[in-house]
């Protein structure tokens, strides 16, 4: 095979037919292998629902996830004014309880009334919206990869709902996503980069709203770092779709016509 056309390293379906995944190392077959797991008769079936829920993660789910952020940022950043102030009065507030002098006059809500408006009807529901079709991919490709033998544990539900558990939602999911992948796979770069933007834009979310409380122009650009942080895990999204459901469809003996997801962005 030359250079020019040999795949990239990684775990692929044993050429000699044996039911393993085996490791090119870019320029050659090794003798290192990785069992499959047992026989699924309704493996095409659950490729084909994996890579229907991945297109439209691609296709709705994620432009609604950064219309969300983005719009969530923004309504954040336009009324840290009114919060500064709000928390400013709290701390006078509590001195003059302390030593028992007048309460300060609380400040106006300088908070535009259609804030609420585009929470309740816009940024929310968008939020909403984009992280089923988010939690639905994970869910089907997680039953797929399950079925090829890729990982066992977490099962598919609990990877998903290990994004609402306090705590080990910071490792069910990641756990989860990795299982996805074949070992040693370049996907597993990716998805702990994307974790750990993650985790850096939660980090930006807590410090900035704390940060209110000493400088309104701090609190922004933390809160903007956060923002950038959430978007660049998610233009990791669809190439991960793309190179993960390409691996199923391959291990689970695809046509090699069959469209990938992702592959026209």
């Amino acid at each position: 095979m030359s250079s020019e056309t040999a795949p990239p390293r990684g775990w692929y379906p044993d050429p000699a037919g044996s039911p393993a995944w085996r490791w090119w190392d870019g320029e050659r077959w090794t003798t290192e292998l990785q069992p499959f797991g047992a026989a699924d008769p309704t493996l095409p079936d659950l490729i084909a629902r994996e890579t229907e829920a991945g297109d439209r993660l691609v296709r709705i789910g994620l432009p609604l996830l950064i219309l969300a952020l983005v719009l969530r940022f923004w309504l954040s950043v336009t009324s840290l004014d009114f919060v500064a102030s709000q928390l400013h009065w709290a701390k006078t507030a509590f001195v003059a309880a302390v030593h028992h002098t007048t309460l300060p006059a609380q400040p106006e809500n300088t908070v535009p009334a259609w804030h609420g408006a585009v929470n309740l009807l816009i940024q929310y529901p968008a939020y909403i919206v984009g992280l089923v079709f988010l939690l639905r991919y994970q869910h089907r490709a997680a039953k797929a990869a399950r079925a090829l033998g890729l990982g066992e544990r977490p099962s598919p539900g609990l990877g998903v709902g290990g994004w609402f558990i306090p705590i080990a939602q910071l490792w069910i999911p990641l756990r989860a996503w990795l299982h996805l992948c074949t070992p040693r796979s370049g996907e597993r770069t990716r998805i702990w980069c994307a974790w750990a933007a993650l985790v850096v834009a939660i980090s930006a979310q807590i410090t900035g709203s704390a940060m209110t409380m000493v400088s309104v122009g701090w609190a922004r650009g933390i809160l903007g770092l956060g923002l950038a942080a959430d978007l660049g895990a998610l233009v990791l999204l669809p190439g991960l779709v793309r190179d993960i459901g390409a691996v199923h469809r391959r291990a689970g003996g695809a046509p090699q016509g069959e469209r990938e997801v992702g592959s026209a962005l």
